[in-house]
């Protein structure tokens, strides 16, 4: 993590009240302004800040697109933000986030500034900062977590080529490699083969190759079917059903290899984020029955708060607030509510 103070001048008197929240995905950038002077909050959403997905100069542009959004009709009125967190996937080295942090385009806005891989906001709002491994799943998959003595600790990720077993782009590929097992007899029928071929516009399964290859999918173009494989598989379809069984086991194996780096006997907290297990009991019952087979060492826990909640709780912490987990859900309980 890269740690930096702003240009701004702060008033040594000054007491944070102001915190910002980003976590950048391989899809979608949500940002999250906290005021607990005024007990508000606002939130705004945008294209993937993901550098590897993108480049960086695309990443920097839509971060300044999400940021416009989250500060639009403020004008020279805009609340001057006492600390931030920005997790952003594709930072895993300290030069990408060097790279990222020389952009300068949150070090004018926020007076202590700090970026990391978005996994690790993902954990902070799944755990609210407690001991334990989340199971990170959208575009791509990883687990990321802390043991009781502060080592980090990390399975899967390096992309849907690699790894990112039970992601979006990884259940998108398995459907398409399903329609073409289908049609050359390998694999039973599926209606799986109607659904994709019409979204990518194949009039026939010997039209994938070039879709595929020459067009040159990405992990979003792959991640973008997961949402047909799930409606397939709502409507009953054992092919379709058949991937989310084995996605949600793989990602429970990635969590179980984890928690063989916390010592001792004692029982590891998991819990999940990502878009994929937007997906409900597709995706979360064969991921809970293989988490919790026998001598797993595992209690499986509903998220606490979000990613981008999770951020904004790491600049509460890092700012030294007491007991930010307690404000953090007072502020939002009172937004929702309002």
């Amino acid at each position: 993590m890269i740690v930096s103070n702003s240009r701004q001048t702060r008033d040594v008197n000054h007491s944070p009240s102001v915190f910002l929240g980003i976590d950048g995905g391989g899809t979608r950038t949500r940002a999250l302004l906290v005021d607990i002077a005024t007990g508000t909050a606002r939130a705004a959403c945008g294209p993937s800040t993901n550098p590897h997905a993108g480049g960086f100069e695309t990443a920097f542009r839509n971060l300044s697109v999400v940021l416009s959004e989250l500060f639009e009709g403020d004008g020279d009125r805009a609340p001057q933000v006492d600390c931030a967190f920005a997790g952003i996937a594709g930072l895993r080295s300290a030069a990408d986030r060097g790279e990222f942090a020389r952009s300068g385009i949150l070090e004018g806005i926020a007076g202590r500034l700090a970026y990391g891989h978005d996994a690790y906001g993902a954990w902070a709002g799944a755990l609210a900062c407690a001991p334990g491994l989340v199971v990170l799943c959208g575009t791509g998959s990883k687990v990321y977590g802390m043991t009781p003595s502060g080592k980090t600790v990390e399975t899967g990720g390096f992309g849907f080529l690699l790894g990112d077993e039970g992601s979006a782009a990884w259940i998108g590929l398995q459907g398409l490699r399903r329609v073409v097992a289908a049609a050359q007899g390998r694999a039973p029928a599926t209606a799986l083969s109607d659904a994709l071929l019409a979204c990518l516009k194949c009039r026939s399964v010997d039209e994938l190759p070039e879709r595929v290859y020459a067009a040159g999918l990405t992990s979003r173009r792959f991640a973008s079917l997961c949402p047909i494989v799930a409606a397939v598989a709502g409507g009953g379809d054992e092919v379709a059903r058949g991937i989310f069984r084995e996605g949600g086991r793989k990602l429970a194996e990635l969590a179980r290899a984890a928690v063989r780096s916390f010592a001792g006997d004692d029982t590891v907290s998991v819990s999940y984020q990502g878009s994929v297990f937007e997906c409900g009991e597709l995706i979360l019952e064969p991921f809970r029955t293989r988490l919790q087979e026998r001598g797993s060492r595992v209690a499986l826990e509903l998220p606490r708060f979000s990613g981008v909640e999770g951020s904004v709780l790491l600049a509460m912490r890092d700012s030294g607030l007491e007991n930010p987990v307690n404000v953090l859900a007072g502020v939002l309980s009172r937004t929702e509510r309002g």
